[in-house]
């Protein structure tokens, strides 16, 4: 056997070995660059406002007994399962919306209020932080009423309106209290801690909505 090793196998071998670690150090950056963007956009169009598909979902929806969510939890069972479902799931989804957007202004608003450049001040209060209060104000009048009819005003009329109109035709005027009874009494619980029932929404001066103001002021 010859005293000299031929070293070139074990060079190209050595030299795929770095351009691997190379490629992976890569990749796995990018990755990493990837996410935070993402992750950035996400937060950006969630505090002016904006849709975006971040994949997640807040709708709080079910039926049965019970549902809950990240913004609060409902419990009803009767014949009109599903205008109940749709009308406290709705309110709590905007609920979160008013809220979300409620934070993401208080954030700015706190930020702007540690600044001394008077310059500065007036540029993010004119432009950041007004599209932020505008986002807040368009959330909270979407748990009234929403341009997709999923507001609040739209699902009790369908139930004290479309549902007793319903009830009242096929079972008569004991019936349709009944129904209605049932639906008034049925609860949930918003992101204040605080329950309420259905049949509390129906005042000119909801209980609710001065709750829920009152833990998040309006900006």
């Amino acid at each position: 056997m010859s005293k000299y090793r031929n070293n070139n196998g074990a060079t190209v071998i050595e030299y795929a070995c770095i351009a691997s670690g190379i490629a992976l150090v890569i990749l796995t950056g990018t990755l990493f660059t990837r996410t935070n963007i993402k992750k950035t956009f996400c937060e950006v169009a969630s505090s002016i406002g904006a849709g975006s598909n971040c994949g997640t979902s807040n709708a709080a929806s079910g039926s049965g007994n019970s549902s809950g969510s990240s913004s609060g939890s409902y419990s009803y069972n009767g014949v009109y399962q599903t205008d109940v479902d749709n009308l406290l799931s709705n309110l709590l989804q905007h609920e979160k919306a008013y809220v979300d957007a409620w934070q993401a202004t208080k954030k700015e608003q706190d930020y702007i209020n540690t600044l001394t450049d008077a310059n500065e001040v007036n540029h993010l209060t004119n432009g950041t932080l007004q599209q932020l209060k505008q986002a807040e104000s368009s959330a909270y009048n979407n748990i009234i009423n929403a341009s997709d009819n999923s507001g609040m005003s739209e699902g009790l009329n369908q139930l004290f309106s479309v549902d007793y109109n319903k009830s009242l035709a096929e079972g008569g005027q004991t019936q349709a209290e009944d129904d209605m009874d049932s639906v008034e009494t049925a609860t949930f619980t918003s992101s204040t801690g605080k329950t309420y029932t259905v049949g509390s929404l129906e005042d000119d001066n909801s209980e609710y909505l001065n709750g829920l103001t009152s833990e998040y002021p309006r900006h």
